[in-house]
C-alpha cells in the first residue's frame, strides 16, 4: 500500500485483501507475486504470510487470502486530498474465495471516503458481476458501513508502547507507528513485525453492537429531517439502531449518497484482458455490471483484441459503443440493440525479467478502435527492446494518456 504510486493511471494503491491464484495466461510473471514473496521474507509475521510458494526458484501464489489489518483496511478515510485509489494492487478483490463479508466492507470505506476516485481492477469478471447484481448488496454493505462508524466512534484513546527489536519505535492502539515521536507514513507501517502491532492494535467496543443499517433514502431523509428538529442525534441513532456518527455524517451529507443506493459513484470497474479470449469471456460479464466507470487493463497485452467484435453468448458485440447483434445480421434491418459501453481502456506491454514481447501493432489498432469510438485510450508502457516499438514513429501512441470525462 502507498499514498504514491508509480502507476501512471492512478495516484496511490490500497490493498485491503492480499494473495491470490493463477488463473489465466496474464497472470505467469504478476509482479505481485515477487512482491508478496519479497514481504513475506521481510515480516514472516505479517498478513502476508503463506500467500506465496516457490515453484522452480519463483515465487507463486498458494491461493491464500487474508483481509488487511485495520489500520490499512481504513486508511483512505485518513486520506484528506482526493486521489485517484488503485484497489488491489496485491491481490483480487472478486477471488472466488473473498468472502462477501470482506467486500462489502471494502466497499464501505470506499463509500465513507466521496472525496477519492477508486479503481477495482478483476480478472473474476463473473463474480464481480454476480456480487454488484444481488438484490439486497446495498444492504450488506449500510451494515459495513455502520460497523465501520461504530469502530471509529469507540476507538480508545491512542496510547503508545514500545516496538520490540525496533529502537525509538513505538506502536499505538490505532495502529499507527511513530519513531522519535514523530509518525510515520501509513505506507511504512508494514515494515514492522506484525505480532509486536496487534496487541495494542485491537479495538475496545465497550460493549456496544451497532445493528444493521439497512437504511434507504426515505430512512435517510428522515433522519436529516429529525436533526432539523432538533431531536438529539443519540436518539435518532437508538431508533434506527445504527451509530450516532452516521447520523451526523447523513445530516451534514457526507455520507456518499450512493452508500444507500447502487452504484457508487465514486468506484471504477475493471477487468483485465490480455488477449481476445479473455476479452470475449470478461467484458461482457463487465458490460452486464451496474458501475460508474466500466474499463478493461489489457496489460499485458498478449495478442490483438478487437473490441469491436467481442463474441459470447452466441452473438457479437462492440463493447465501446454498446451495439450487439447476432451472427450473420451485419446487413440492413438486422436485429441489433444497445447495452452498456466501456468508458475507458490501457493498454501496455510486460515488464520485468522475463517480458514476454508485444507486437507494436497491437496497442496501435486498440488505440485507432478507441478513437474512432471516442473512448479514452491510455498507453501505459512498452514490453521492453524486444518489441522493437521504441524504433517505430508512434508518438502518438506514447503521448497518448487519456481518462474518462
Amino acid at each position: 500500500m502507498g499514498d504514491k504510486s508509480a502507476i501512471e493511471w492512478t495516484d496511490a494503491t490500497w490493498n485491503p485483501v492480499v494473495g491470490c491464484s493463477i488463473v489465466s495466461p496474464g497472470c505467469t510473471n504478476c509482479y505481485a507475486m515477487a512482491m508478496a514473496a519479497r514481504i513475506e521474507k521481510m515480516q514472516p509475521q505479517s498478513h502476508y504470510a503463506g500467500t506465496t510458494r516457490m515453484v522452480k526458484a519463483k515465487p507463486v501464489w498458494t491461493g491464500k487470502l487474508a483481509l488487511a489489518p485495520d489500520h490499512i483496511l481504513t486508511a483512505p478515510l485518513r486520506w484528506k486530498r482526493p486521489r485517484r485509489i488503485f484497489v488491489n494492487s496485491m491481490g483480487d478483490l472478486f477471488h472466488e474465495d473473498v468472502p462477501d463479508a470482506w467486500i462489502d466492507r471494502v466497499f464501505a470505506i470506499m463509500a465513507l471516503s466521496p472525496q477519492h476516485t477508486f479503481q477495482c481492477l478483476t480478472k473474476r469478471a463473473s463474480r464481480m458481476r454476480g456480487y454488484s447484481t444481488t438484490p439486497d448488496v446495498t444492504h450488506g454493505i449500510a451494515k459495513a458501513v455502520d460497523a465501520v462508524l461504530v469502530d471509529l466512534d469507540h476507538q480508545p484513546e491512542e496510547t503508545w508502547k514500545p516496538v520490540p527489536d525496533f529502537h525509538s519505535h513505538e506502536a499505538s492502539r490505532h495502529g499507527r507507528i511513530r519513531r522519535d515521536g514523530s509518525v510515520l507514513k501509513e505506507q511504512v507501517n508494514e515494515r514492522f513485525d506484525r505480532a509486536s502491532v496487534t496487541l495494542w492494535q485491537d479495538k475496545v467496543r465497550h460493549g456496544f453492537n451497532g445493528g444493521p443499517a439497512k437504511l434507504t433514502r426515505e430512512q435517510a431523509a428522515e433522519i436529516r429531517m429529525a436533526c432539523r428538529a432538533g431531536e438529539t442525534q443519540q436518539s435518532i441513532a437508538d431508533r434506527h439502531g445504527v451509530a450516532r456518527s452516521l447520523v451526523s455524517m447523513i445530516k451534514d451529507r457526507k455520507v456518499c449518497a450512493a452508500a444507500f443506493s447502487w452504484p457508487l459513484p465514486n468506484v471504477w470497474l475493471g477487468v483485465s484482458a490480455e488477449d481476445q479470449a479473455r476479452a470475449n469471456e470478461r467484458i461482457p460479464d463487465l458490460r452486464a455490471t451496474p458501475a460508474a466507470v466500466r474499463f478493461v487493463s489489457a496489460e499485458p497485452l498478449l495478442g490483438r483484441i478487437e473490441f469491436t467484435e467481442l463474441y459470447n453468448g452466441g452473438k457479437y458485440m462492440n463493447a465501446l459503443t454498446g451495439e450487439n447483434w447476432l451472427p450473420g445480421a451485419g446487413s440492413i434491418g438486422s436485429q441489433t440493440f444497445e447495452g452498456a459501453k466501456l468508458d475507458w481502456i490501457i493498454a501496455g506491454g510486460e515488464s520485468g525479467p522475463g517480458a514476454r514481447p508485444m507486437n507494436p501493432d497491437w496497442p496501435e489498432d486498440i488505440m485507432r478502435q478507441c478513437r474512432d469510438a471516442g473512448t479514452a485510450f491510455f498507453f501505459k508502457q512498452d514490453s521492453g527492446p524486444r518489441s522493437g516499438m521504441k524504433g517505430r514513429a508512434s508518438d502518438v501512441l506514447w503521448s497518448c494518456k487519456e481518462f474518462p470525462a
